[in-house]
Formats: C-alpha cells, sequence, structure tokens
C-alpha cells in the first residue's frame, strides 16, 4: 500500500512538471497580455481565416500600422475554443507579437465549417466560393468596425486554400454592398451602413503596393522590422510548427506568389489611387481625425469666446459712451440753467437798478428842477 501511494506521487510529480508547464505558460501570456476592448471605429480591419493566416500573409501589413499607433482590429473566420482550444491562446499570443492591442474577435465557424460553399445546408462544391453566411458575417463586422482599411486574403486562396478563397470572396462581395441599406438589412439596421475607402487583397493582380517590411519600426518595438515581428509571431503557432509555412517578402522565393507578405493589391477605393507603397495613402487616421476635430472645437470655442468677449467689450464700450454723452448733456444742460440764473439775477439787478434810477430822479431830480423854476 505504502509503495503503491508512492508510485502515485512519483506519477503525479511527474505530470505537474510536465504537464502543466504548457498551462503555466498561458496564464504567463495572458497575464502579461492587457488586452483593450474590440475598436469601436478601426483604421484597419483585417479578416483572416484561420489563427496564423493573419501572420503569415498580413503579419508584415499588422505590424507596420499597429508599431504607427494605428487602431489595428483582427476578425477571424474560424473559432476552435471547443475543437482546438490551444490555437486560440496561440492566436492571441501572435496577435500581441505583432503589436496588436485591440482583442481580436474568434469567429462563428468552427473547425467542422464546410471546405466548399454551403447554399442551403448543402456542399455544392469544393471549389465554389461565396457563402452566404460568411458574408453576412463580414458585412456586420465591417458595418460594426467602420473601418478605413480592409485587408484580406488573396482570392486565389494563397495557395488554393478553399477556406481563404471563401472568406476573399466574401470580403470581395462586402465592400461593395455595405454601404446599401438592403444588404443584410438586420446589421444595417444595428450599426448603420458604411463604404469602406480602400480594401486591400493579398496578391491581387490590380494596383499592387510592396511593403516596406525591413525598416526599423522604432517606438516600443525599437530597431525590429516588421518582417521580424511577423516571424517571431508565427513561432508563437506552436501546433502549427509541423506545416512547411513561413514568413516571406523574398520576390525570389519560389513561393513568392502564395506567401509573399509584403505583396498586396487595391481591389477598390473612393479615395483615388495609391501612388506609394502606403495602405493608409489619402486616409486620416480616427485618432488623426479626433486631433483634428478637437483642435476645431478648440478653435470654434476659442472664436466664440473671442467674439463674445468683443461684443461685451463693445457693450461696455458703448455704455461708456452713453454714459459720458448723458455726463456732457447734464453739463450742458446745468451750464444752460446757471447761464439762465446768471442773466434772470442781471435783469433783476439792471430792473432795480433802474427802479432806483426812476426813484432818484423822481424825488430828487424833479424837485430840483421845479425849484430852480
Amino acid at each position: 500500500m505504502f509503495r503503491k501511494m508512492i508510485y502515485i506521487f512519483i506519477i503525479a510529480a511527474v505530470l505537474f512538471c510536465l504537464v502543466p508547464t504548457r498551462a503555466f505558460a498561458e496564464d504567463a501570456a495572458l497575464e502579461e497580455q492587457m488586452w483593450e476592448d474590440p475598436c469601436d471605429r478601426a483604421d484597419i480591419l483585417v479578416f483572416a481565416t484561420h489563427p496564423d493566416d493573419e501572420v503569415l500573409f498580413m503579419g508584415g501589413a499588422i505590424a507596420t500600422y499597429a508599431a504607427q499607433g494605428l487602431r489595428v482590429q483582427v476578425v477571424h473566420m474560424m473559432n476552435y475554443s471547443v475543437s482546438h482550444p490551444v490555437r486560440e491562446q496561440e492566436r492571441l499570443d501572435g496577435m500581441w507579437t505583432l503589436g496588436v492591442r485591440h482583442l481580436p474577435l474568434a469567429g462563428r465557424f468552427d473547425a467542422s465549417y464546410s471546405t466548399g460553399l454551403m447554399a442551403d445546408g448543402e456542399i455544392v462544391g469544393d471549389n465554389a466560393v461565396g457563402d452566404s453566411a460568411l458574408t453576412e458575417y463580414v458585412a456586420e463586422m465591417i458595418r460594426r468596425f467602420k473601418p478605413q482599411v480592409v485587408i484580406s486574403h488573396d482570392l486565389d486562396g494563397e495557395y488554393g486554400h478553399i477556406r481563404h478563397r471563401m472568406l476573399a470572396a466574401a470580403v470581395a462581395e462586402a465592400v461593395q454592398h455595405t454601404m446599401e441599406e438592403d444588404f443584410y438589412p438586420e446589421s444595417a439596421a444595428e450599426y448603420g451602413v458604411w463604404d469602406v475607402p480602400k480594401t486591400y487583397l493579398h496578391l491581387y493582380d490590380e494596383n499592387r503596393i510592396f511593403l516596406d517590411l525591413h525598416s526599423p519600426l522604432g517606438g516600443e518595438q525599437g530597431e525590429k522590422t516588421a518582417i521580424e515581428l511577423a516571424a517571431e509571431a508565427y513561432k508563437k503557432h506552436v501546433s502549427q510548427q509541423w506545416c512547411w509555412f513561413y514568413v516571406s517578402d523574398d520576390v525570389n522565393d519560389p513561393k513568392s506568389e502564395q506567401i509573399n507578405a509584403a505583396i498586396f493589391g487595391l481591389f477598390r477605393s473612393t479615395v483615388g489611387p495609391d501612388t506609394g507603397n502606403d495602405m493608409m495613402e489619402n486616409i486620416l487616421s480616427y485618432d488623426e481625425q479626433e486631433r483634428i476635430a478637437a483642435e476645431e472645437e478648440a478653435a470654434r470655442i476659442a472664436e466664440e469666446k473671442a467674439a463674445l468677449e468683443k461684443a461685451e467689450a463693445e457693450r461696455k464700450a458703448a455704455e461708456e459712451a452713453r454714459k459720458q454723452e448723458e455726463a456732457r448733456r447734464a453739463a450742458e444742460l446745468k451750464a444752460a440753467e446757471e447761464a439762465a440764473a446768471k442773466a434772470d439775477r442781471i435783469a433783476k439787478a439792471c430792473t432795480i437798478a433802474a427802479l432806483l434810477l426812476v426813484t432818484v430822479f423822481a424825488h430828487v431830480i424833479m424837485p430840483k428842477l421845479h425849484r430852480k423854476r
């Protein structure tokens, strides 16, 4: 019995040392990752199919614009929280490594989701794309996050992956109709309509840009480059390291037209064509818009204050002028009254003098004249 208890204790100790290591690492990662809520409004909205796709194909772009302080929101198509929960933690670890701080959203579609187009619950073909449920989901996310820029997969699914193709097709359809109220009206009623200014698809043939993924990102990333961060982030997807996939932006790589993380094409734009290799060209970030709006509001308040101060100064000046005018009129009236009083006194004095003269003439001079006669 005692020996059996010793064996049980040894087995438990071994399991404690080996098995929980991953869990403790995950707990530590969770403690370090102080995620912000998903964006209210996103500068860049990334649609990726599986956890790790956003790193392999869009990781360079994500790292580049997250390092610039832009609001980057990532939304996945697939949800592995039940079937493969470890991939959910790897998803968070990878996003955190890229510099994303707004909590990425897991999708509505689990690992059993069709490898082809679903129509009324039936698979209509492994090579078909454009699932309506997926398009509805994409439209809802666009309307919810109101992105300035949308980024998603290659229409050919990078290396032909059907779910990548499905998501790319759903994004391509949704961005052309999310400004219409009758296009999936439920999300339009909940979030309002939205016309995405710019949409980029990975490896899209037209209007191509080539992102610079080798310049130091600066800020909290220091001398690290976007391509380095993407490669580092992919290593967080431990469960997928058996695959042949890797992060690359080398145009000479034989698989460049399948995986190159620097190549995107401008699928749709409401703000004109690109002249450089910047997804945010012709776009003001939401923070910049808010800064400008705050400055304009401050200028408006200052202008209103200046106008009020001017009006108050003018009112006071008018009041002072009125008082001065009243004082002038009062002074003139007083002077006129004093002049009239003085004239009246003089007139009275003259009258008295005249009466005295008459009296003297009548009583003094006239009698003398009569006596001389």
